[in-house]
């Protein structure tokens, strides 16, 4: 099971970019006042497929791609060690199994195939296709962030009925997921920017070294003006428990910032330690358009509770590192 989780690279999607986007669609059914039947759990099941093979596929293409580069820097995967057929044997089932039921849910199943085609497309081209927009500076900085945050979400569209004003709050969770997506690529590239310069990848960061911290606080103060507005929807009909939730936001952050920033001596802009925003994207914001969903349906407790465990570990970090600070506080005052 460690070899399948490691070579799927689960650990570095699923209580990330999966929570998030399961959350998106939670969010789009809260406001058609979505009930809990059997073919909108069916279409919540094949979304989390969907999403989730996509990002296994782009991943394990990406390790397919980049083995010798691997070998290189030192980097033993367990992919270097498959025979070439099993790779793409594996490739072809999850292809099956992330787009087969999404098919059959999808209301419009031309449509449908088309950003299917696009998405694997999109994400594929990052390192594999003879195109690699791994190595084409910002310009794949831009495709990475897109492919992997943006094209899976579009899927919504033929699972969802959307009319004009939420078409435009999709395309503003698009633009937020591309964003935030950016921060996160930024943050790799400046960690990885060594074992690159050894194995002789040519990224963005490589390309145009400098302060990276202004680029990620800027593209960080960008995201909370665009959640500001997407939580409309939330904040009318939900303010108390939505209220809460952001609240809560808050004291986080501000307590991981301090432990991160002044006590361990950090950048909290360009570590993994603890991404700002990132309990909120992919813990709480699921959890609160979960709840909000239970509101009208209390069947959508089953699904909320399933994404709370999902993410749990990384929150369950995240406060850790805040009641270091609580308990520093708490301290002096005795």
């Amino acid at each position: 099971m460690k070899s399948i989780i490691s070579y799927l690279r689960i650990r570095e999607w699923l209580d990330s970019k999966v929570t998030f986007m399961m959350g998106i669609l939670l969010f789009f059914y809260f406001c058609i006042d979505g009930y809990f039947g059997t073919i909108t759990a069916a279409k919540t099941v094949a979304y989390f497929l969907y999403v989730s093979m996509f990002l296994a596929i782009s991943y394990v293409a990406n390790d397919f791609a980049d083995m010798e580069i691997d070998k290189k820097a030192g980097k033993t995967k367990v992919i270097a060690h498959m025979p070439k057929w099993g790779i793409w044997s594996s490739l072809i089932l999850m292809a099956m199994v992330g787009n087969t039921p999404v098919l059959v849910c999808a209301d419009n199943k031309w449509v449908c195939s088309i950003i299917i085609i696009l998405t694997y497309f999109s994400g594929l081209a990052y390192s594999t296709l003879g195109i690699r927009f791994k190595e084409r500076g910002l310009l794949g900085l831009i495709e990475c962030s897109f492919a992997q945050r943006c094209m899976p979400l579009l899927i919504i569209f033929v699972l969802v009925k959307t009319d004009g004003p939420l078409i435009v709050m999709l395309l503003g969770w698009m633009v937020l997921s591309f964003v935030d997506g950016l921060r996160y690529i930024i943050i790799h590239q400046v960690n990885d920017l060594e074992n690159d310069i050894a194995s002789g990848v040519d990224t963005y960061v490589i390309r145009k070294r400098g302060d990276y911290r202004k680029v990620l606080l800027g593209l960080l103060i960008l995201e909370l003006i665009i959640t500001v507005f997407l939580l409309t929807p939330l904040w009318k009909r939900t303010v108390v428990l939505t209220s809460a939730f952001i609240l809560f936001n808050i004291a986080l952050e501000y307590c991981v910032y301090v432990v991160i920033q002044k006590y361990a001596q950090k950048d909290i802009f360009l570590t993994f330690d603890s991404v700002p925003m990132e309990a909120f994207y992919n813990t709480l914001f699921p959890v609160l358009s979960g709840l909000s969903l239970v509101i009208i349906d209390i069947r959508w407790i089953i699904l909320t509770v399933v994404l709370f465990l999902v993410s749990c570990k990384s929150f369950v970090v995240k406060c850790k590192i805040a009641l270091i600070f609580i308990k520093s506080k708490v301290g002096k005052q005795r």
